[in-house]
């Protein structure tokens, strides 16, 4: 909204050297120079923020939603004074990690912020500041488990691409992970009552910050959907099932993820307890509260140093208050809160197969062409590009046996177009497992919509791979093909099309509650119809049509079986 730019007062020469362009007050001129990124302003309860526009997407990063003391359940946020510069992303949670993964070439980095325990920040991007626009707002959650990860982590978790090619508001949030988020003293009396999921509780400020802000930047607080990739999909699952964060968003997204099952208070309160006593012992204290206190003190590295081997900070746990049930119990049914909530469950061909990700997965064990005699061995194993027929079958061999020639032909007819080498690579382990939990508990609950899907396009790179976990689905779902161009060299029309198609199904899911579209309609998924969108070159909805193959292989998460074939272990 025009009125918002530059409506604070903000002494002239000050803001002329920041943004290094000369000053007008849109409301004192006639007319002002126009460029393709401006500054824009908005008050909040908090304060004055400043971001930019942006070829017609208006970007704030760093918003604080919240406060919070170690182990403490989180606040409003500090108001300010003056005008904040929203301009970058704020700080992550720290994870105690300073390792470079191989996988960055699979799934680029994004920006490289601080880490800090301060890391109660969000960014948005929308196409309007007007109050009054109602636009449906996607609110994203990050992967990396309950332990790791960032708004910023990845180059394709940025939202300005899909807000301006599908007019929706993009959210996006850091919050406590790790010990900082997950380590539950509750056995120590009612200060700690609910420390064992203030990482939870920081994702329920930051959705209460969207229902009281979100109008201010053109979303509608009644339209909200949560999408959660990996870590992040169990993030959407748990609050489907959270009391807290009822009413909060109307409808979740879950890529390559599951529930949350949760842990217990008995095992996170001993491991709590255990945390306490290594305190004690570590900086010679004689009574529990000196070691709650010098728990609260010490810094995050000495604190993720001290709780090793003590269990705690694994992930939320089920308390039977804050957090009283799963999303799916061990019962196999879903929490009855959820069953009102339309879904998308979603998975990727590959996952963490040992396609790519290989590459990290063993760089942790050394040399990836460890128990090879020749690296070249390596190539003709993992890279179409080097793959021989012979080769292609001796692994195929190697892996399912005697079952191989059944499993071909029930692979051709589930995945046409794609090679006899895709199928060493095709997931049935847990989190595909996961991803049925939740499809058969919604089937079952028969509630709200439930809509399926996977992705299986084969990228280029390398001579051809399927689909992997992170990489494979988010640069098409959010837009952001342009950030994966080495990835997509060669066959750039064909993922263009497929992430217009993509993101239009997630933002449609958004604007209505139904991803079709015109020309392609995504019937829900039923016990009858088994219904899957199947994206690839050639994306159609498709009923049943892996269930045999699936059945036939097994369960098989990949980790460690096609590497001890190749390896001759």
């Amino acid at each position: 909204m025009k009125s918002n730019l530059l409506k604070a007062f903000v002494p002239a020469m000050a803001l002329a050297m920041f943004l290094g362009t000369s000053v007008v007050h849109a409301e004192e001129a006639e007319t002002v120079n126009t460029a393709a990124t401006a500054p824009v302003t908005v008050k909040t309860d908090d304060g004055w923020m400043m971001g930019a526009e942006i070829d017609g997407v208006y970007t704030f990063k760093g918003i604080p939603y919240a406060k919070a003391e170690r182990f403490q359940m989180p606040e409003d946020p500090d108001s300010w004074d003056g005008l904040r510069i929203c301009s970058v992303y704020g700080e992550s949670c720290p994870n105690g990690s300073t390792i470079v993964s191989a996988a960055d070439f699979l799934t680029p980095s994004g920006t490289d912020n601080v880490s800090n325990e301060d890391c109660q920040y969000l960014n948005v991007w929308t196409t309007s500041m007007d109050t009054e626009a109602k636009k449906p707002v996607i609110f994203w959650l990050h992967g990396g488990g309950w332990q790791n990860g960032s708004a910023s982590e990845l180059a394709y978790y940025e939202g300005e691409n899909l807000s301006r090619s599908q007019d929706v508001v993009f959210v996006s949030i850091n919050h406590r992970l790790n010990v900082l988020g997950f380590t539950d003293l509750s056995a120590y009396g009612e200060e700690y009552q609910y420390s064992g999921n203030v990482g939870v509780a920081d994702m329920v400020k930051a959705l209460e910050w969207v229902q009281d802000n979100i109008a201010l930047f053109g979303g509608d607080p009644d339209n909200v959907t949560i999408v959660g990739q990996s870590g992040g999909g169990g993030k959407v699952g748990l609050l489907c099932a959270l009391p807290a964060a009822e009413g909060l968003f109307q409808k979740g997204v879950i890529c390559s993820g599951g529930g949350w099952n949760g842990l217990s208070q008995d095992e996170t309160q001993a491991a709590g307890v255990a945390l306490v006593e290594k305190t004690k012992e570590t900086y010679g204290l004689e009574t529990d509260e000196e070691a709650l206190e010098k728990l609260k003190t010490i810094s995050y590295d000495e604190l993720k140093s001290l709780s090793s081997g003590t269990g705690v900070g694994q992930g939320p746990v089920v308390d039977g208050d804050y957090y009283p049930q799963p999303l799916v119990g061990e019962d196999g049914r879903m929490a009855e809160s959820a069953n009102d909530i339309p879904l998308i469950v979603t998975t990727t061909y590959a996952e963490t197969m040992l396609n790519l990700s290989f590459l990290s997965v063993t760089q942790a064990a050394g040399s990836v062409t460890q128990g090879m005699e020749n690296p070249d061995d390596f190539l003709a194993a993992y890279s179409q590009t080097y793959a021989t027929e012979e080769g292609v079958r001796s692994q195929l061999e190697a892996k399912y046996g005697d079952k191989t020639d059944a499993l071909l032909e029930l692979f051709h007819e589930a995945y046409p177009g794609h090679t006899d080498f895709d199928l060493l690579w095709l997931n049935t382990g847990s989190l595909y497992e996961s991803a049925k939990e939740i499809v058969n508990a919604r089937v079952e609950a028969g509630g709200a919509p439930l809509y399926r899907g996977v992705w299986s396009y084969e990228f280029p790179i390398f001579g051809g791979c399927p689909a992997w976990h992170t990489g494979g689905d988010l640069p098409f779902l959010f837009a952001n093909t342009d950030k994966i161009d080495y990835l997509i060299a060669g066959d750039e029309e064909a993922a263009q099309a497929l992430s217009d198609l993509a993101a239009t199904a997630l933002c449609n899911f958004a604007r209505t509650g139904d991803p079709s579209q015109e020309g392609l309609e995504w019937e829900s998924y039923t016990a009858d119809n088994k219904a899957e969108m199947v994206f690839d070159h050639n994306t159609e909805l498709r009923v049943d049509f892996d269930t045999e193959l699936r059945e036939l292989i097994g369960y098989d998460d990949g980790w460690g079986s096609k590497a001890d074939a190749q390896h001759g272990k």
